[in-house]
């Protein structure tokens, strides 16, 4: 254990005897000058995110001493905790300190609102904390040596194009009550930046991440990464994983660092919520303590960073930690990326049940030029099967085919019926079934493209066991355009689709074409029916990444 180390360590002990400063929130007596010379029957009321409140009681403390009066009361609380307390209106405090400006942004009791514009008192990047054998491994898929000493960052934590296997399962607290799931979420994003495959890589990550929810068992802790039996990985502030290090006689966690861009980082915002005059001008006196050498130092001794995100001496020179400031971002996130961070976990992380429809008409079977002999459905076939592959176990799918008068004189027919993916009740394993049945479909020599029959059905399929906890979907892959005489035409099927639509119980019409023929306003129009997209690959072998990005962008979520 380093010098500074020690120094926080008795630090904080004292401060932890001395004031009753704990993580499960119960209020601590005020600190307050020995000398007798202050009224304690009316301190600063102040609540602290849980990693810096014993810092913030220490310097409380000194502050009150000598011929200064300063009573501060100080309450260690989660930011999500509070957070929910001031969407109501009852006791507020003085001041709050959480971990993040996230949750200043966030909606409040009318009347009742929160300073979106604060000081800084620290930051620390969230990193996500590895035990150091998965991290070694990491560093080895990467290109790197496991004793090279290079940083890992959040580009390590994603699967190379192409492959399904995920280097590390994340374990993301509840979103609704964690910074960091959020920051993790912004991070991976900004890593994802100029991948072709951003969308799918991202579903696929987060779909293979453990999302505890309200009321779920809490994730795992930087302390259980160490002896990492199944490569798990937790998002947290850089200031845990310091403290974790330096409190252990045995190193055993990595952090591996998120790219330099806004929300990435924790700010540890000074919000200012008194309202008299006494205590504003308490708060503005602790705030130069906590701001002025003393309260830097002890922060910096903390493990924590400047708010420029400078590191203190101690951090600096701890191995395995990135000690330069231009490599962390200590600007907060717009509301909307962080909007948006949201919708992507719970869309992503939401269950689906799919029917992937497959055309199997004449044209089907024009080998693809530059494709190694492969056929537009070889092709398709391939795409859907990679597809598939990315979604978990819990998935509900099934499989149609469809050209013209495939069963008797309908335009499609179902070769498995919507099942899981993994063990169904009767044993057997949905993806094998769906891997046997995309293996037996063939062209239909002399068949037409039957799409708008078969889109009113499918829908209609999916609508019988409709699910309201996962988001229903119907995914059709075409290279071409509605020429069945007998079937309805376009603008008939959107009239039919807008009568079969059941509110509150959408089900969505992904469409994909490809190759030069496909009927692209068509798709269009039918996907737009059922607020959904419609992709296409022009060139017949982009089929595999454009099926990648339709499964990665998820529909709107039902109201």
């Amino acid at each position: 254990m380093g010098a500074g180390a020690a120094v926080v360590a008795v630090l904080v002990a004292a401060a932890t005897a001395a004031w009753g400063i704990g993580y499960g929130g119960a209020d601590a007596r005020p600190a307050t000058a020995a000398d007798g010379g202050c009224d304690p029957t009316h301190p600063l009321d102040l609540v602290a995110t849980p990693e810096i409140a014993a810092v913030v009681t220490h310097v409380a403390r000194a502050a009150g001493t000598g011929t200064q009066c300063l009573a501060v009361r100080v309450t260690s609380r989660s930011a999500a905790e509070v957070a929910a307390s001031l969407l109501g209106t009852g006791d507020r405090p003085d001041v709050w300190i959480p971990d993040s400006s996230y949750w200043t942004q966030r909606p409040t009791a009318p009347g009742h609102g929160v300073p979106t514009t604060n000081v800084s008192l620290a930051s620390s990047p969230v990193v996500v904390a590895v035990g150091n054998a998965r991290a070694a491994t990491l560093a080895r898929e990467s290109g790197g040596s496991s004793g090279s000493g290079r940083t890992l960052s959040y580009s390590d934590l994603l699967p190379a194009p192409g492959a399904a296997v995920l280097p590390v399962r994340l374990d993301l607290p509840d979103p609704a009550a964690s910074a960091a799931t959020v920051s993790a979420v912004l991070g991976l994003q900004a890593a994802l930046g100029g991948r072709r495959d951003a969308p799918a890589v991202l579903a696929t990550v987060l779909r293979g991440a453990a999302v505890s929810r309200a009321g779920q068992a809490a994730p795992a802790t930087v302390a259980s990464l160490a002896p990492d039996p199944a490569g798990a990985a937790v998002p947290v502030p850089e200031q845990q994983v310091w403290s974790y290090e330096h409190g252990s006689p045995k190193a055993a966690v990595t952090a591996v660092y998120p790219p330099a861009v806004a929300g990435t980082s924790f700010d540890y915002p000074y919000v200012v919520l008194a309202t008299g005059s006494a205590q504003r001008t308490a708060a503005d006196r602790l705030l130069s303590a906590l701001t002025g050498s003393v309260g830097r130092q002890l922060l910096d001794a903390a493990g924590f960073r400047a708010p420029d995100g400078t590191p203190g001496p101690e951090l600096a020179a701890t191995p395995g930690l990135v000690a330069r400031a231009e490599a962390v971002s200590t600007s907060a996130a717009e509301p909307q990326s962080i909007a948006k961070a949201l919708a992507a976990l719970a869309d992503i992380t939401r269950g689906s049940r799919l029917l992937v429809v497959l055309d199997v008409s004449g044209s089907m079977a024009q080998p693809v030029p530059g494709g190694g002999g492969a056929t537009r459905l070889g092709l398709a076939v391939q795409a859907a099967t990679t597809g598939l592959a990315l979604y978990p176990d819990d998935t509900v799918a099934g499989l149609w085919e469809f050209s013209t008068n495939l069963d008797g004189t309908r335009a499609y027919r179902e070769l498995v019926p919507p099942t899981t993916l993994g063990r169904n009740p009767d044993g057997a394993l949905g993806r094998e079934l769906l891997a046997a049945a995309l293996g037996q479909v063939r062209v239909q020599p002399h068949g037409d493209t039957g799409l708008n029959a078969t889109t009113i059905a499918a829908v209609r399929r999916l609508q019988q066991g409709w699910d309201p906890s996962r988001v229903n979907s119907v995914v059709i892959l075409t290279d071409g355009a509605n020429d069945d005489p007998k079937g309805p035409t376009l603008a008939q099927t959107l009239k039919s689709l807008a009568a079969q639509r059941i509110p509150g119980r959408p089900v969505y019409v992904i469409t994909i074409g490809y190759g030069p023929d496909v009927d692209t306003r068509a798709l269009a129009a039918l996907s737009h029916a059922t607020g959904a997209e419609t992709y296409r690959a022009a060139d017949p072998r982009d089929i595999r990444e454009v099926m990648l990005q339709a499964i990665g962008r998820r529909p709107d979520r039902p109201s």
